[in-house]
């Protein structure tokens, strides 16, 4: 806002400036819960016991999804890695 007037000021000042006035700044973030986890459907077995160190290629392969938000629309992506070589496999 400041820049957009002409003015320009180092962070640092303006931290400064902040604490003598005891401003404190708000960030507001949004939580998405992409997680149920209170549910009564069964588990599955921990196969791997985090031994990751596999010597076969494609014996086992895991995978991950992240949450990335693009234009306001939540996006899911997956991967899929070989643990033989670290090697994606594959990106949904």
């Amino acid at each position: 806002m400041l820049t957009g007037q002409g003015y320009v000021y180092h962070p640092t000042y303006i931290s400064r400036l902040m604490k003598q006035m005891n401003i404190k700044s708000q960030v507001k973030q949004k939580h998405i819960v992409t997680t149920d986890s209170k549910h009564n459907y069964s588990l599955c077995n921990n196969l791997l016991d985090r031994n990751f160190k596999i010597d076969q290629l494609g014996k086992i392969w895991v995978s991950d999804i992240t949450y990335l938000k693009y234009k306001q629309t939540p996006l899911y992506l997956t991967t899929i890695i070989d643990l033989a070589d670290r090697k994606v496999v594959a990106d949904l």
